[in-house]
């Protein structure tokens, strides 16, 4: 952020070094390492979140969909109900080509089109979900401090709260 030029996230200025403009509030922002910057940004995203929803009247509440993206990747048919639903509109046909190329429904969430530039190849596609999480997991552990890792599991645990998914999750095992 900053410094990509293909990088449009806007920023603000901290001791004349630009950072995201959702982390305005996190102090150190820059002595942060990178999985640090990525745990706080999540949470300030989330802590966000729950203010804006919170500062809606219960009909401006009525008018705002969000979708986990867990249970839409799993089971998307009753999401896209309630987004036309919400809108008032039936699904234009490419819906489902659009779901067919993004492997929508998935029997696992990690069933779906990779990205290598995020660090995914095939065997992950591959992989239980368990399997991917327990990888992912290591991942995080390896890169954040004690700090950080509670303060993401933390943010897991409201997700959670929040959501309820059509099955068991892999973190839930």
């Amino acid at each position: 952020v900053g410094t990509d030029l293909r990088e449009f996230t806007f920023t603000v200025e901290e001791d004349n070094q630009p950072k995201p403009w959702f982390a305005k509030d996190i102090e150190r922002y820059h002595k942060l390492s990178t999985m640090g910057k990525v745990i706080h940004g999540i949470k300030a995203l989330f802590d966000l979140q729950k203010v804006s929803l919170a500062k809606l009247t219960t009909d401006e509440r009525k008018q705002v969909l969000i979708l986990p993206f867990e249970s839409f990747v799993l089971d998307p048919e009753p999401w896209i109900n309630k987004i036309e639903s919400l809108i008032g509109k039936n699904r234009p046909k490419a819906i489902q080509k659009i779901l067919k190329n993004q492997k929508c429904p998935r029997v696992y969430i990690n069933a779906g089109k990779g990205h290598s530039g995020y660090g995914w190849n095939e065997a992950d596609a591959k992989a239980t979900e368990g399997a991917d999480y327990e990888r992912r997991l290591s991942f995080v552990k390896e890169r954040a401090s004690i700090e950080e890792q509670k303060v993401l599991a933390e943010v897991c645990r409201e997700y959670e709260t929040i959501h309820k998914f059509p099955r068991q999750m892999p973190w839930q095992l």
